[in-house]
């Protein structure tokens, strides 16, 4: 039972002495250098207002004794064009002497933007006397984004649409119904001079104006609720532009069409 007792004791110290070994100073400096993207993914949403920056930042395994220059390039299957859909506030990245990482920003345009994205992606070539590690892109998504607002207009300039003709223009007057949510009341949904436009009969002028109330959802979806012959509809609001387009349907008229109609503040 000794014998086992001193084994024991002997491959314990074995260990001990592999431990001194590799934290040895020698060994630290001889490794490679190992460098990354310290983010392989991420989105820029791009608002009016905002900074619409991204900080690319690149990390180094260990402190370099000089200063490291890092060249990153966009990739050709990126669908954002530099200089057109974004900027950089430098071509390269580097790494001072004793520092870890060094970072480039990258800036969004606004209006260059769209809802639906543009892809971006940055390639890292290493600096000499670094390797790449598994970080070598970052892949980024540009988005606009434009917050729903507080509250709506009071007066919108419409312009409906209908038999594949603009009908006459006309002035929408919206109140708010209720202390919360975006739903206001609309005077005409298709204007005091629709059914008269749509029938050629002047004497229908300033009759049958569609009164509605109109929802505006936090997703940016619009609902029409009308009354009687006015059935309602629904549509987009754009948050960047504040323009609401609708689609109305009615029952007024004993043949089924729809009405587009544009609300731009």
């Amino acid at each position: 039972m000794k014998n086992f007792k001193y084994l024991f004791a002997f491959i314990a110290l074995g260990f001990i002495s592999c431990e001194t070994d590799t934290g040895d100073e020698s060994f630290m400096e001889n490794r490679d250098v190992i460098a990354g993207f310290t983010a392989t993914s991420g989105t820029i949403f791009a608002t009016a207002e905002g900074t619409n920056t991204f900080v690319l930042t690149v990390a180094v395994s260990q402190i370099m004794s000089a200063d490291k220059t890092f060249e990153i390039s966009v990739d050709e299957t990126s669908t954002a064009v530099l200089g057109t859909d974004f900027t950089l506030s430098a071509n390269s990245i580097v790494i001072p002497a004793g520092g870890f990482s060094g970072s480039v920003n990258v800036v969004a345009d606004f209006d260059a933007a769209s809802f639906d994205g543009k892809s971006l992606v940055f390639n890292l070539t290493p600096a000499a006397g670094s390797l790449l590690g598994k970080a070598a892109s970052c892949s980024l998504e540009i988005v606009k984004s434009c917050p729903i607002p507080d509250a709506l207009e009071a007066s919108y300039t419409a312009n409906p649409f209908a038999f594949n003709e603009d009908a006459p223009e006309f002035t929408a007057t919206f109140t708010r119904v209720g202390t919360t949510g975006l739903t206001y009341a609309v005077d005409s949904g298709w204007g005091p001079e629709f059914v008269a436009w749509a029938t050629g009969i002047a004497g229908y002028s300033g009759l049958y104006i569609y009164p509605c109330e109109l929802t505006v959802n936090a997703d940016g979806t619009v609902a029409v609720t009308g009354s009687s012959y006015y059935t309602g509809g629904s549509g987009t609001f754009d948050a960047c532009t504040g323009v609401i387009s609708v689609t109305l349907t009615q029952a007024l008229f004993t043949t089924p069409f729809t009405v587009d109609v544009t609300f731009t503040p």
